[in-house]
């Protein structure tokens, strides 16, 4: 097995956040099928996994409040990045802007209750050259510009 493969397997076990919060009591406590099927995971691979990140169980039990606070955890976890870094939905964490640059289209027909405008962040991962887009306002102009040049398509 290449170098290669072996990354691409390990990209596929990693959960970044526990799916359907929302649905977890924080005062019941959840047995492994349980949480499965609650969460709507295929298998128990997740729930092992978040186990291995420092989720806290009891003869397989889980206690809801605990699974809130580690989903909170994972969150914040995995959501610190640098000012020029940017998710990358095909490597699925954050990495940087290939050249620092992005470029940016401004739509002046969408305007927020705000007065801002709607804008189109578009750029390149300087990994593994997939191309991102997103929607953000023109208030972040400022902060993109102090990190990233900046190319305006209108």
């Amino acid at each position: 097995m290449t170098e290669e493969e072996k990354k691409k397997k390990e990209k596929k076990k990693k959960y970044r956040r526990v799916k359907n919060i929302h649905l977890v009591d924080k005062n019941n406590i959840y047995s492994f099928y349980e949480l499965r099927t609650l969460l709507g995971y295929p298998s128990n691979d997740p729930i092992y996994y978040f186990i291995s990140l420092g989720l806290r169980h009891i003869d397989c039990n889980i206690h809801g409040e605990e699974l809130i606070a580690f989903h909170k955890y994972l969150r914040d976890e995995f959501s610190k990045h640098l000012p020029n870094q940017i998710w990358c939905t095909k490597c699925r964490e954050y990495k940087e802007v290939k050249n620092n640059e992005i470029f940016v289209e401004i739509n002046y027909k969408i305007q927020y209750k705000t007065g801002e405008y709607k804008i189109k962040i578009m750029g390149e991962c300087a990994y593994c050259g997939h191309s991102f887009s997103l929607i953000s306002c023109t208030s972040k102009l400022s902060e993109l510009e102090k990190n990233f040049k900046i190319n305006y398509l209108n």
